[in-house]
Formats: C-alpha cells, sequence, structure tokens
C-alpha cells in the first residue's frame, strides 16, 4: 500500500488472518445475542502499529459480557499484567453490536474503555455473525474532553485500519 500523507497512513496493521480470527471469536463468544469485545494489543514501531495480540474481555473478567461490556479493574489489572509480559500496548478495542448498528451508543461515548486520546475504538455490527463486511464495521477515534471522531475511512481493507 502506498501513502501519499499522514491522513492516508494506517492506525493500525492487523494480519487477515488475525482478523477473521477476532471477528470469529466475538461471534462464538456473543453466542448470537449478546455483545463480545476485545483489546487489540501490539507495539507502537514505525508509522503502522501492528497487531500481534488479543485480549478478550471475557477472558480478563469472565463476567464482563452481560448483555453488554463492563470491565471493572480486575479485568484492566489482568489487561496490565499482560501487556507488560508481553511488551505490548493497547492499540484499540472492538467490540460487536447487535444488528446493522455501527455507530457508538451513549454508553460506548460516555465510557472509554481506554480514555487517552487517540485510542481507536472499533464497533462491529450483527454481533460479529455471518462473515461480517468491511459494511458492518465503524472505526472511531478519542478525541479527549472533545469526544469521539468517526473515522469514515475506518476500515478500507480487511488488513488496514485507517
Amino acid at each position: 500500500m502506498m501513502t501519499t500523507s499522514a491522513s492516508d497512513r494506517p492506525l493500525l496493521r492487523i494480519p487477515a488472518k488475525r482478523w477473521r480470527a477476532v471477528l470469529d471469536e466475538l461471534a462464538a463468544r456473543g453466542g448470537g445475542h449478546r455483545e463480545s469485545g476485545a483489546f487489540l494489543l501490539g507495539r507502537r514501531r514505525g508509522r503502522r502499529p501492528k497487531v500481534t495480540h488479543i485480549a478478550y474481555f471475557d477472558d480478563l473478567e469472565p463476567a464482563s459480557l452481560n448483555g453488554a461490556v463492563h470491565l471493572t479493574t480486575a479485568g484492566y489489572t489482568r489487561l496490565n499484567r499482560i501487556c507488560s509480559r508481553l511488551g505490548v500496548e493497547v492499540l484499540a478495542d472492538i467490540h460487536t453490536h447487535p444488528g446493522d448498528h455501527i455507530r457508538q451508543s451513549s454508553i460506548d461515548e460516555d465510557n472509554p474503555l481506554v480514555a487517552v486520546p487517540g485510542h481507536v475504538a472499533i464497533i462491529v455490527g450483527h454481533f460479529a455473525r455471518n462473515g461480517a463486511g468491511l459494511a458492518d464495521v465503524g472505526c472511531y477515534r478519542y478525541d479527549g474532553d472533545d469526544g469521539w471522531a468517526p473515522l469514515t475511512r475506518g476500515v478500507s481493507h480487511w488488513r488496514w485500519l485507517r
């Protein structure tokens, strides 16, 4: 992929096989009737951080999937330990919504999972079932006190998130 400006640079890279595996796992964990999610972990080296590991919310905290997504300090403590042990950081979070709803809910907007400006949140519609396509994915960047900005070209290819 060629890039011509900073706005064309992908915010992160995720290999196609890993992306498909994440979607399949989210669909399985949600069982078609509840939201599921994960943190996308990796290293910020160069201009294109690469996702190398996944930390699913319910692995961090088994009770986190209760219809929506809810993590407490116990889940974040486990996440911090994983990141420290692997030498990675949270690059983004991803979670599912029912139907074709890929916009952030008011709960999503008011409760960023990582409240650091620049953090990326990815929402996959249809609980990530039935081979979710690019039209089933929404991307948002957290801008701190200014809230969230939609990344209209958020997913331009199965492997490249912009």
